[in-house]
């Protein structure tokens, strides 16, 4: 059995909920969370261009997109992790380094 998910989300300007639209009403409107991951994968890591990025999520999950609207999504996914990656660096910058490890 599958079972569309459709998520709500707060408007943080107007306080509104807002529901997202489905991906069957209006095809490649927007693509899911994991085809964005994979898109920062390869770029970072692989270091791979946008174009042949786009190319590869197009081959392997039949998803076509713009540059641009690829731009946009690392760029949200970028936003999102920015607070959560500034509270590890500050984390391990607090720390006190109490010996010094030879181990490796």
């Amino acid at each position: 059995m599958h079972r569309d998910r459709r998520d709500t989300y707060e408007c943080p300007r107007c306080q509104k909920q807002i529901t997202a639209t489905s991906t069957e009403v209006s095809p490649h409107a927007r693509i899911g969370s994991n085809a964005v991951v994979l898109q920062a994968f390869c770029r970072a890591p692989l270091g791979l261009s946008l174009g042949t990025a786009n190319d590869l999520l197009e081959q392997v999950m039949g998803l076509s997109q713009i540059r641009v609207a690829a731009i946009r999504q690392l760029v949200h996914m970028g936003d999102l992790f920015d607070p959560v990656v500034q509270t590890l660096i500050d984390l391990l910058r607090d720390d006190p380094i109490t010996r010094s490890d030879k181990t490796g």
